[in-house]
Order: C-alpha cells, then structure tokens, then sequence
C-alpha cells in the first residue's frame, strides 16, 4: 500500500475513533459501523423523556437520524421529541477537521521519485571520481579513480611529460598536467555536495513519511480514549532531526564518493568544512488529552513541530551548499587558465628528453595534444551531462507550510548546480584547447616556422574570450568567475 493511501486509510480511522468519542461525551455510545444509542432529552412538554434511541451511524442513508423503538423521529430542535445532540454535526466536523489538520502531509515528496535523481549525481560523481595522492608531487602526482578511463589518461600525461625537460613542457606541465588531478578532484567534491543534498531529501522523506505514519496510528488510539478523562498518556516519538546529515553521508560513504572523503579533508575540504555533521534527534510529541477536541489541537501543534524539524533539518543542509557555491564560485583550485604562454616567455627552447638528453618525441607531444586531453575533455563533459537528470524541483516540492517552504533547500542546489554546468564544460573546454596549443606549440618546436608562430599567436587571441558557455553564463548574471 502506499504511503497516500495509507494514511487515508489512519486518517479514516481517527475520524471514526474522533467521532465514536465525542458521541459517548454525548451519553450516546456505540459505534460508526452500527450507530450509536442514548436517551431522548426532556422538554417542557414532555418531562418524562426516557425512550432509548437509536442513531444512525455515518454513510447511513438517513445518517444521524435519531428515531426511538416506534419509529418516530428526534430531532434537537422538536418540542416535544427531541434528542439533546446533533449527531450530523459531529459526524461533519470530524470528517472536515480531521483531514484538514493532515491534508498537507498526504502531499509531501516521494523518496522514491529522488532515487533517480540521485542515482544520476552518482553515476556524474563516478564519471568525474579522482582523487590526488598525496604523497605524490610535481611531475610524481597520480590518481586513483571510479572513471578508469580518467585515470589512465592523467596518469599517462605525468608519465610521459616527466621524460621530458624545457620551458614548453615545464609550463604546460605547471598550468595543465600538475593541477588537473586537483581542480577535476575538486569539480568531483562539488558533484558530491549536490548528491549529498539529493540524499537529504530522500532520507528525510522517508523518515517523515515513517514518522507521520506512527502519528497517526498513536493520533486514533488518543481519539478512542478520549471519552472524558485517561487520555493524556499518548505521545510519539518523531525522529527526523539529522536526516538530511545521514542522507548526506550514506551518499558520500555508499560508493563512488568514499574514498574522496578522507583527500577532500586534506585538501580543498569542501566536503569536510561544509556538509552538516551527523547528529540524530528526536522530538516527543504528546496527543493525548480527556475530549477529542484537546487531541485535535495537539495533532496540529505536533504538526507544526514536526514541520520545524524539517525546516531545522533543510537549514543546515541550505547553509551548507550556500557555502559550497561560494567556494567553488571564488576558488580558482576549481578551474584551469586560459591556455595562453606556451613559448611565450623566450625564442623557441631546447626540448629534450631526461634520459639522454638529445631525443625529441615530438609524438609523444602531439598524442597528449590531439587524443589524451580531448578524452580528458570528453570525460569531464559526459560527466557533467549526467547531472541534467538530477535537476529539476518536481520531487523536492510540498506545501508551503512544510519546512523550510514549497521548495526547501532547492534554490542553493540549483544554484551549485548551475554553477557547475559552465564550469565543467569551461573546463573541459580549457583542456581542449590546452591540447591544441600544445600541438601547435610542437609544430614549432620541429619547424620553427614564422607561418606556425603565427598560428600559435592567432590561437592565444582566440582563446581569449573563452569557451560558449562562459560567455552564456555572462549574459545570465552568472559568470564563472
């Protein structure tokens, strides 16, 4: 059974448990599935009203009808027969009050329709998952990844350009091969905040689905023991505070995402310095009380409480990737330069390689220049492309009187998100056409023509400008950097 259905099913019950009580208040007993039955009320014209009546339960096609054993009608307003109750407006009230006080709970997110969400900023976090070791430096630096392809190709860019010695590599080794491990790492650090924030909702989804199931279960026993006095012993215990740092860390620790945990902390430590940190809780909230009307006014404050929770909850994951964005926006660890100085600095250079100093691999340049960095590139924009099935607020969305609001803390998501849908392609983009420059700057190396010297040139102009989604994200107000 689903969680809707469920709970009309609870919700149901406490309107008959509701209505059973505040009849027996009335001196008329009995139940919803048979009716109910008491006594005719006295009037000034008939003192001696003792006939026993029988009330029609609710759903009866004459529900609420009050008749005694003759068949004759009591109504409140007769003279002469009438019943002390209106069984009809106790019937209507618990059936209007009663959903009410749940109607926006019967509305909360699906878990199971942020699963594929999630999965999706997992399968981005797999695609961009490397992690630098530390114990490595300069030309030494090698990864470990989930993307085994990523991992080859860098690791082949610190193998093949440590042979080699010269200001052409030394300076594309310093811009491009030495900091790629980190600024993609650190791409891979963000990726991973906005599947820490997709497993917040989930697993604070899933807890408040369980938790209002509890309540309404302990909301009906309160109902039926409402009957004048005992009543007050119900309570539930809501445990949703530390949800969204739980859903955060099953994400991080679930899989691809593990082994980042530890090198996020020694180094950018975005994840570290800006998740929330785990803390369960829990909130007791009572319901019981001596009349149906004390427990309906405890159901509403416990609503309301268990909304604060939420709001508590999503405040911290909301602070947490606010400041996430703002790192990423204002760190340059998180981006690649222009690829401009290539040869810039002198005339063309001596390159040779470190084992006899004479040899140069000109192919071996231009392999890095023209298939391992556009790999690279395409790696980093397939990995970005698969967050586009983790955007979208459709799951995220309730009623506004819910925790934080209608869309908890999906505007600093989507703000991160955005944010890294122009800086990965910006930087597969500077990968790119770091290659590029490289394979024109080999050219030189072999030819030392003006012609190519030229094309170098033209190319730094070009580049200038930089890629189409940065300019896009200037036009939007939302610029990289």
């Amino acid at each position: 059974m689903s969680y809707e259905a469920d709970m009309q099913t609870k919700i149901q019950t406490i309107i008959d448990r509701a209505i059973e009580s505040d009849m027996h208040l009335h001196a008329f007993d009995g139940t919803v599935e048979d009716g109910f039955e008491g006594y005719g009320a006295a009037t000034e014209a008939n003192p001696l009203n003792d006939q026993i009546l029988h009330v029609e339960p609710p759903g009866a096609a004459n529900e609420g009808q009050a008749t005694d054993q003759y068949g004759q009608v009591y109504t409140y307003d007769d003279l002469y027969f009438r019943i002390a109750v209106k069984p009809k407006e106790i019937y209507d009230k618990w059936r209007r009050e009663i959903p009410a006080a749940f109607e926006s709970w019967l509305q909360i997110p699906d878990p199971a329709d942020i699963e594929p969400k999630l999965q999706a900023a997992r399968d981005a976090a797999k695609k961009l998952g490397t992690t630098a070791d530390a114990e490595g430096d300069g030309p030494s630096v090698r990864l470990v990844a989930g993307n085994q392809a990523l991992a080859g190709d860098l690791g082949y860019l610190g193998d093949e350009l440590g042979q080699f010695n010269g200001p052409t590599v030394d300076t594309f080794h310093r811009e491009y091969v030495s900091r790629m491990p980190f600024v993609i790492s650190a791409q891979w650090s963000a990726v991973c905040v906005l599947g820490s924030g997709l497993g917040g909702q989930k697993e604070l989804w899933t807890r408040t689905r369980r938790d209002l199931l509890l309540i309404a279960d302990d909301v009906a026993d309160a109902m039926e023991a409402a009957r004048g006095g005992g009543g007050g012993g119900f309570a539930t215990l809501v445990k949703i505070l530390g949800a969204v740092a739980s859903g955060a860390t099953i994400f991080i620790t679930g899989g691809t995402a593990a082994p980042f945990v530890a090198g996020a902390a020694t180094g950018l430590g975005i994840l570290g310095t800006f998740l929330p940190e785990e803390g369960e809780g829990e909130t007791e909230i009572p319901f019981g009380a001596d009349e149906p009307d004390g427990v309906l006014a405890k159901v509403i404050e416990g609503l309301a409480k268990v909304s604060d929770d939420i709001a508590e909850d999503e405040l911290k994951m909301r602070s947490a990737i606010a400041g996430a964005r703002f790192e990423v926006f204002n760190n340059p660890d998180f981006d690649l330069s222009r690829p401009v100085g290539l040869l810039g600095e002198t005339d063309v250079p001596d390159l040779v390689t470190a084992d006899d100093g004479t040899e140069v691999k000109l192919s071996t340049l231009r392999t890095i220049a023209n298939s391992v960095m556009p790999d690279i590139a395409g790696e980093l924009e397939a990995g970005v492309g698969l967050l586009d099935t983790a955007s979208g607020e459709g799951p995220w969305t309730r009623p506004s009187d819910i925790g934080m609001d209608a869309r908890g803390y999906y505007w600093e998501w989507e703000q991160l998100y955005e944010l890294l849908r122009v800086l990965v392609p910006d930087t597969a983009w500077e990968i790119r056409e770091a290659g590029q420059h490289l394979s024109i700057a080999a050219d030189i190396l072999e030819t030392n023509d003006a012609d190519v010297r030229a094309r170098l040139e033209e190319h730094t102009r070009a580049v200038q400008a930089g890629p189409e989604a940065s300019a896009l994200a200037v036009q939007g107000g939302t610029p990289v950097r």
